[in-house]
């Protein structure tokens, strides 16, 4: 589950980094560490 602050910020990454996909940006979620670290995914 997402809070609206996190989607918010997905989606500001998401349309400066021209991904128009839902499925890249699944795929972007899970792997890639500035969007796993802008949606607070990464513990210490």
């Amino acid at each position: 589950m997402f809070y609206p602050k996190d989607m918010l910020k997905l989606m500001v990454y998401v349309y400066f980094n021209g991904i128009r996909s839902s499925c890249k940006l699944a795929k972007q979620a899970k792997i890639n560490r500035e969007v796993i670290w802008l949606i607070n995914w990464i513990t210490t």
